[in-house]
């Protein structure tokens, strides 16, 4: 089977190692990637915002493809999300990033724009409720945990309403929100399993 090319845009524009990495990466298939998890490299800590595994950087890879796409289809918060991931991944920017970071940044600088929110993109809708997000972000993964805490202990254990509620009594959230984030978590997570 032949090798897919990786487009140039999606690499460093200089030749070098990271460039060489980043390729690894984005060529690495998602059963390689998954093995990685079960490596001694794999941290003791997943929490951790730097993960600079070998399978977090291939999710982030994945999701600069991602966002190369959004970013080319008018997102311009793309930037400051591929930012992040190049960040906490330790990986070089790809070219595409450099070329829109360097045009949004002298769209301010030129007075060409107000402000960063008009090149970046406003991180948050107007009148949203940070508290209320931050607090359903937190169940969520929390929720998700627990429902997969009580499978580990006890594989005969369904997934369905009545775990949801015993684990939504808990967190003193209802069953159906339960069931919703669980759903939320598990989807993200399996998106791994097929990327493209």
């Amino acid at each position: 089977m032949a090798k897919e090319k990786i487009p140039d845009e999606l690499l460093p524009s200089i030749d070098g190692p990271e460039r060489a990495e980043m390729a690894r990466l984005y060529a690495m298939p998602v059963d390689e990637a998954v093995q990685c998890l079960t490596e001694e490299r794999w941290p003791r800590d997943i929490r951790s915002s730097h993960c600079r595994d070998q399978f977090s950087r291939w999710i982030g890879v994945q999701e600069l493809k991602w966002l190369k796409q959004a970013y080319d289809a008018g997102n311009d918060a793309a930037i400051t999300e591929a930012l992040f991931t190049c960040a906490v991944n330790s990986l070089a920017m790809p070219a595409w990033l450099e070329v829109a970071l360097a045009h949004s940044y002298h769209k301010v600088r030129r007075y060409q724009a107000k402000s960063w929110d008009d090149v970046f993109g406003k991180p948050h809708p107007k009148h949203i409720k940070i508290e209320a997000h931050r607090d359903r972000l937190k169940k969520r993964h929390a929720v998700y945990r627990k429902v997969q805490e009580l499978r580990r202990d006890d594989p005969s254990v369904a997934i369905d309403r009545g775990l949801f509620d015993d684990v939504g009594r808990e967190f003193c959230l209802s069953g159906s929100l339960v069931e919703k984030f669980y759903y939320e978590v598990k989807n993200y997570l399996e998106r791994w399993k097929n990327p493209c």
